[in-house]
């Protein structure tokens, strides 16, 4: 880092925390969410048939992370009700964890299925459909990190009915990657016989039984998956995002596609052949995501900001390049300024690239930049974002105006014309801002 720089930071009392990925910034603002009255009702119904002894158990990950997942799974048309739970006096120890599924009797909750499940707790539960069928598909943690299984389930006749063998694995997700009537769940598994990581293509049938497709190598050094996510490649084509972890703080992401009745890694390969693994690796927990809504999924990889070069690790400010996967590798989409504390990013415009420099403090939830100019020391300010309690915030308060106001807390903005060449209009600053969650 210029020394000039750090002082800058040290004598305005900012602390560098773009290294920081927890939410304790943007978490200490808000209030935790309060059960609604229809997840009340169902609440209420689900003690009437078991007791009140009993602790909700939430999905870890996916879409539905709510103790009370709600979906039309059957051919009625009302909801049910999805909810997993332990029993704190349940006699059978090894089947604590337990699902159970509400239906709708004149507009009321009544309970009509329970069953325990040998699991840890839910990983993470996806709704999907299949040749006009719809399954829940539910991924379950065995104990001591051991590993998960996926059950496919189809509801009917008041019961959950299992359709098909459970898949063991390492990790998992559903989606259809070659966008045709039938849903596929790709596994990550160690083959029995080789030793080696594969991914596994399975297809769900139309009755919910799963039928092997193709399979593909992956990089055996990962040794867990922290992120996975579904979406578009450049060329449109669907495909699965894995960000894994391999030995200390080495984070690669690689790419599955589904071609011709074939599994493809994009990313890696195991030969070394037009491998690109390397292009991908951070030292950060940064993962792949959609960060522009155009549905293309973006491959995080960061570069130290100007004036940061040559500080400690824990001092440096990072921008965020994010890249889109191309036959050739990765190619750079946008930069960006990712305030991970406070739950935003910030698109570095054209005419900024280069130019400008991040400065953040956590004692004022405040992100500033600033031009940047090699040796000098960055005085012309350019743009400060700032979260306030909605309590505490009025319009123009020091100048700031609102940016974004998502009811509990307001991202406010500042503008300076410090240098006119570089200063940002409102509807530019708009643009560039984004709520992000990781």
């Amino acid at each position: 880092m210029k020394r000039k720089i750090l002082t800058l930071a040290l004598s305005t009392a900012l602390v560098l925390s773009g290294c920081s990925y927890g939410q304790t910034g943007i978490e200490s603002l808000l209030k935790p969410p309060k059960l609604s009255d229809q997840q009340n009702e169902i609440y209420t119904a689900l003690q009437a048939s078991i007791g009140k002894n009993i602790t909700l158990k939430y999905p870890r990950t996916g879409d539905f992370t709510s103790a009370f997942l709600i979906a039309n799974i059957d051919e009625e048309s009302t909801q049910e009700a999805i909810v997993f739970y332990e029993a704190a006096d349940t006699v059978n120890a090894t089947m604590t964890l337990r699902i159970n599924v509400l239906d709708q009797n004149d507009g009321a909750w009544v309970s009509v299925y329970d069953a325990g499940v040998s699991a840890q707790d839910v990983d993470k539960v996806n709704f999907v459909q299949s040749n006009g069928n719809t399954f829940l598909v539910v991924g379950f943690n065995l104990a001591g990190d051991s590993g998960k299984f996926v059950v496919v389930y189809r509801y009917q006749d008041g019961r959950l009915e299992e359709t098909a063998q459970r898949l063991t694995c390492l990790e998992y997700v559903s989606c259809n990657l070659n966008e045709d009537e039938y849903t596929e769940i790709f596994t990550i598994i160690t083959d029995a016989k080789s030793g080696r990581r594969i991914a596994q293509a399975y297809q769900i049938s139309s009755q919910g039984s799963v039928r092997p497709m193709g399979r593909t190598d992956m990089d055996a050094s990962v040794s867990s998956y922290r992120n996975i996510t579904t979406g578009k490649l450049a060329d449109g084509r669907q495909a699965v995002y894995l960000d894994g972890l391999s030995g200390t703080n080495r984070y690669t992401t690689e790419v599955l596609t589904y071609e011709n009745g074939s599994l493809y890694n994009l990313l890696y390969s195991a030969a070394g052949e037009k491998s690109f693994i390397e292009e991908t690796v951070r030292s950060d927990a940064i993962f792949s995501a959609d960060i522009d809504a155009d549905g293309v999924i973006e491959i995080p990889t960061r570069v130290a900001a100007s004036g940061y070069e040559d500080a400690a690790s824990h001092e440096q400010e990072y921008f965020t390049l994010w890249n889109i996967c191309t036959e050739d590798g990765l190619e750079v989409k946008k930069t960006s300024y990712v305030a991970y504390t406070l739950g935003f990013l910030f698109t570095i415009p054209d005419k900024w690239l280069g130019r400008v420099t991040p400065v953040f403090s956590s004692a004022e939830n405040e992100l500033t930049f600033y031009r940047y100019d090699g040796g000098m020391e960055p005085t012309a300010r350019l743009l400060s974002i700032r979260v306030f309690r909605s309590s505490e915030f009025r319009e123009g308060i020091s100048g700031y105006t609102t940016l974004r106001d998502n009811g509990q807390i307001i991202y406010a903005q500042k503008i300076y014309d410090d240098d006119k060449s570089l200063q940002l209009d409102s509807e530019t600053v708009q643009s560039c801002f984004s709520l992000y969650t990781q």
